[in-house]
């Protein structure tokens, strides 16, 4: 992340349409559409640069690790990664440790260590995902973070059992549902709607009363836990119910159905 130091204007007459960061965080690149609405079948690309930031020890090493033989690194380099400033870094960190025959164990040894920063966590956490995904091993360990203190690790491992597919996980997502963070219960109940849980539509109709309009989003994961769980003609019996929000639910619900 970064924090806005000082305002200036640096960079005049210029239409920029798209901005990017090099992989290794040296600079910020800028596309220039170069003119107004005329085509004139020219552009800029435009970069962004301080030589205090270039040349500091975070961008020469996220540099070296982008470009070195990833499957080479012995496991304490590739856990340094996972610690790593650089967005990049712990990408290509978790991606590598997830090939390894002992990366489940790697990965979630970090996942599940508070101790760690939490990027490094979150990272080892995709990183289970993408073992998950290929078919090896579930991502059981990710249900013991469902009561971590972090607020973003419950919400990720919410996530993680979700786009997995991990059934087992359905009992602790329903308890996920009363967490005091919205960005978890919408984790959660995103969670239980791609595993078409039956079971989480009683809760969903109760919050889906509470939630009215105040957040979309919580309205719009309730959906679709009725979508993807309430079965046969449930949705439509919903056509009398008390609460306009819940009737609602239940009419989007049945056309997504």
């Amino acid at each position: 992340t970064y924090a806005i130091a000082q305002e200036a204007a640096f960079l005049g007459q210029a239409v920029v349409t798209g901005l990017d960061f090099a992989p290794d965080g040296s600079a910020l690149f800028a596309a220039d559409w170069s003119g107004s609405w005329p085509k004139n079948e020219q552009g800029r690309v435009y970069r962004l640069s301080h030589p205090n930031h270039t040349a500091s020890a975070e961008v020469s090493e996220a540099r070296a690790f982008l470009t070195a033989d990833r499957s080479r690194m012995d496991e304490d380099a590739l856990l340094a990664g996972l610690r790593h400033g650089n967005r990049n870094v712990r990408w290509a960190a978790h991606t590598e440790l997830a090939r390894r025959a002992n990366g489940y164990d790697v990965l979630s040894g970090v996942a599940l260590d508070a101790a760690q920063p939490r990027l490094a966590r979150l990272s080892a956490l995709w990183g289970m995902g993408i073992i998950a995904r290929k078919g090896g091993a579930e991502p059981e360990a990710a249900l013991a973070l469902f009561s971590d203190s972090d607020t973003e690790v419950r919400a990720q491992a919410a996530a993680l059992v979700g786009d997995v597919g991990f059934k087992q996980a359905e009992s602790g997502l329903l308890a996920l549902l009363e967490d005091s963070e919205p960005r978890v219960v919408f984790q959660a109940a995103m969670a239980l709607a791609s595993l078409n849980s039956e079971r989480a539509v009683a809760p969903a109709l109760r919050k889906l009363s509470a939630w009215g309009e105040g957040d979309r989003f919580l309205r719009h994961a309730g959906i679709r836990i009725l979508e993807r769980g309430a079965t046969g003609d449930a949705p439509a019996r919903l056509s009398g119910h008390g609460s306009a929000d819940v009737r609602l639910a239940a009419a989007v619900a049945l056309r997504r159905q």
